[in-house]
């Protein structure tokens, strides 16, 4: 990909954040566009012949696809039924949904939007109280929330005692306050209910009701392969394992360090029980099968990067399991099969002269052109804005989500810790080194959480 190529891709993705929603459009809104590649393939199973396969889709085309071959209405996919629609969220007596900065009456909307963290962030989190808002990181009760209704895939959601009995060693974020965030959790349901809105849970949610009572049918599908599976939701393996309950093998493949998608709370240990209960299911179905137990296997040599890099990676890992252990699976080391510097400190950052003083070390060392094998990694959509606004377009700027999968010769990481909503409570780390943990302040759930 040329210098050219990368900066069309990040103008487009840009363009795209900051267009404005048309209020006058009847379709369901959904923040990413399908890739262009995908649109010839059908979006019902039905309709697929030997021509499409080996058939290569993302999970949302995948639920297109489902739905298309279910026959189900997107605009009726919001799963919480149950939950009283009465709850008075804006304190009005009278019936409204919020969309944008205007109020609207429900009757009168035939759209809604398919919410994800950044529709939750701009259109739900501001009716929380300020008290919650204040003392909670919207981002962790997010992807809380997805914990409550997409961890067992045989309830729309847990209760609220089955929300507080589970492991707070595997889920420790907010093992101090669970009736809070449960009580947050019943607000944005009800809240998505009177909207209209719907998210990727209930979505999966629908199809999954569907897929219990009717088989996919369509092509015969031999074996499934499911890559970067830390970036989705146990209830959508359920999905998968149940609409292709008759295939010959399951393959999944990722990484829980990786697991930066928002709204994710992925662990290997909790897909290894889920696979080995559907085997179990497969072989009372079908007699013919014998049941198998899940193989799982490390792939810990890693081919891209050398071990001065893949040292400071263990150490972070080394971190989390040592402040939250059993949040993520224990993975043997990562290591390289060539050595390598640990990574550079800059203390000061110039936006004249970066390009000179970052990716040129040393009196004598030839200069880098700063182009499409070198990036600016930065925390958020905000710190991006910042770094563009000082460089122009000089280099390359991308936030962490965005840089996801893709290679570059040169890194700069630009003030993850200034940028981090945990502020100064990062010093905490300090207290697992003998060296620098005198006078830190104690670790706490409660006042680290958010680490």
């Amino acid at each position: 990909m040329s210098l050219e190529q990368v900066h069309e891709y990040v103008r487009k993705k840009d363009e795209e954040k900051s267009s404005e929603i048309d209020m006058d459009d009847n379709t369901m809104l959904e923040e990413d566009d399908e890739e262009e590649e995908l649109g010839d393939i059908p979006n019902s199973f039905h309709h697929l012949t030997d021509k499409h396969f080996p058939l290569f889709i993302t999970y949302k085309k995948l639920s297109q696809m489902l739905q298309g071959t279910y026959g189900i209405d997107t605009k009726k996919l919001t799963t919480q039924q149950k939950l009283n629609t009465d709850y008075n969220v804006h304190d009005n007596k009278k019936e409204e949904i919020f969309q944008g900065s205007y109020f609207f009456n429900k009757i009168n909307a035939s759209w809604a939007y398919f919410v994800n963290y950044k529709i939750f962030q701009e259109r739900y989190w501001k009716h929380f109280s300020d008290y919650h808002r204040q003392k909670l990181d919207c981002e962790l009760v997010y992807s809380e929330f997805s914990v409550i209704k997409g961890l067992n895939p045989e309830v729309d959601y847990l209760s609220k005692e089955d929300y507080r009995a589970i492991s707070t060693k595997k889920y420790p974020a907010f093992c101090h306050n669970r009736d809070q965030i449960y009580d947050l959790f019943q607000q944005y349901e009800k809240m998505k209910a009177r909207n209209g809105d719907y998210d990727s849970i209930d979505r999966t949610l629908a199809i999954l009701r569907c897929a219990k009572t009717k088989p996919l049918g369509g092509p015969h599908i031999h074996e499934v392969y499911i890559d970067e599976c830390q970036d989705n939701h146990i209830v959508d393996f359920a999905l998968i394992l149940k609409i292709f309950d008759r295939a010959d093998s399951i393959f999944f493949a990722g990484d829980t360090a990786q697991c930066i998608a928002q709204g994710s709370s992925f662990r290997f240990q909790d897909i290894r029980s889920l696979i080995y209960q559907w085997e179990l299911n497969r072989t009372k179905i079908n007699y013919n099968l014998c049941s198998m137990k899940p193989k799982q296997f490390e792939l810990n040599v890693n081919y891209r990067s050398h071990n001065g890099i893949l040292r400071l990676a263990s150490s972070v890992i080394d971190l989390i399991w040592h402040f939250f252990p059993n949040s993520i699976d224990r993975l043997s080391r990562e290591r390289g099969e060539i050595g390598g510097p640990l990574p550079i400190m800059f203390e000061e950052f110039q936006a004249e002269t970066f390009h000179y003083n970052i990716f040129s070390v040393g009196e004598h060392a030839s200069y880098v052109e700063f182009g499409a094998e070198q990036v600016i990694i930065v925390r958020n959509d905000a710190a991006k804005k910042r770094v563009k606004k000082l460089i122009g377009k000089v280099g390359l700027v991308m936030t962490v989500f965005e840089a996801k999968g893709m290679e570059f010769n040169d890194v700069l990481l630009y003030d993850f810790f200034t940028d981090s909503p945990a502020r100064s409570k990062w010093r905490v780390i300090l207290s697992a080194l003998d060296d620098h943990s005198k006078g830190v302040q104690t670790f706490s759930h409660e006042k680290h959480y958010i680490l």
